[in-house]
């Protein structure tokens, strides 16, 4: 019984490089070294490139992330500040819709100025100054 060698890189096979050599009947192992070192140098190639764009996935997805997480910041913000001046939007409406009805109001009476504070003319506020 002959003695076979073989040399083989593990994991190599999903980089599209060989990965085994071994002794045929035709060709001893001896003789592809340069075959075998040509083989490690292109499984180092591979290697690196196969690492330069796994780094290149996770910084895109980290980026990703990051924008996403900058985007629901901005709609927590936003959301914010819709709940913070709607309210007062609303109480600046009702203020102007209230300033044109005292406007007809005064308008309608003939009123030359706006009430003293305190009340109407001849109510019993105004009674109690005079």
């Amino acid at each position: 019984m002959l003695a076979s060698l073989a040399l083989e890189i593990d994991n190599a096979g999903y980089l599209g490089v060989r990965k085994r050599w071994s002794d045929t009947p035709h060709r001893k192992l001896e003789t592809m070294l340069n075959d075998v070192l040509a083989g490690f140098a292109g499984h180092a190639a591979a290697c690196k490139l196969d690492r330069a764009e796994r780094e290149k996935r996770e910084r895109e997805w980290k980026l990703q992330q990051q924008r996403a997480e900058e985007a629901r910041a901005g709609a927590a913000l936003e959301r914010a500040r819709v709940e913070f001046l709607a309210p007062r939007l609303d109480a600046f409406d009702e203020m102007v819709r209230l300033q044109r009805f005292l406007g007809r109001l005064q308008n309608a009476t003939h009123w030359p100025r706006p009430p003293e504070r305190g009340g109407l003319p001849g109510s019993p506020a105004q009674r109690h100054r005079a």
